[in-house]
């Protein structure tokens, strides 16, 4: 059974930079993913979220589509791509209009809404680092 569950961790584990500038939003995920073996950096901020990404590299990074204006977590997730190619990105959001949700597709970069079901987070984040 040990067994089992230390695969199951391992098969979870990554480093993911959190972004979000909703100090609930921001705690809530964060415990969430570090239940599931994650190693979470949480960012209150766009500029904490490049002082991270300057620091080290990043497996998966989630960020709020509308933290500091309407193009705030596109900037930031291009940022992180630009640094770290392979890295998984995700927008999270309680909306996104269709213009938003076509950029976020054409360029790879999965939409998440708040308020995401656990599990469904857990499987989008899966999914993702099958096919990075």
């Amino acid at each position: 059974m040990w067994k089992s569950a230390v695969l199951f961790c391992q098969l979870m584990s990554g480093r993911i930079l959190l972004i979000d500038d909703e100090p609930p939003v921001l705690l809530t995920y964060t415990l969430i993913l570090q239940q599931h073996g994650y190693e979470v950096t949480a960012a209150a901020s766009t500029a904490e979220a490049r002082s991270e990404l300057s620091a080290g590299s990043f497996d998966i990074v989630i960020c709020d589509l509308s933290i500091d204006g309407e193009r705030g977590g596109f900037s930031l997730l291009d940022e992180a791509r630009q640094r770290y190619p392979r890295t998984a990105t995700f927008l999270l959001t309680g909306y996104a209009s269709p213009e938003q949700s076509r950029e976020a597709e054409e360029n790879g970069i999965t939409l998440l809404f708040k308020p995401i079901a656990v599990q469904d987070l857990l499987h989008a984040l899966e999914r993702r680092r099958k096919t990075a």
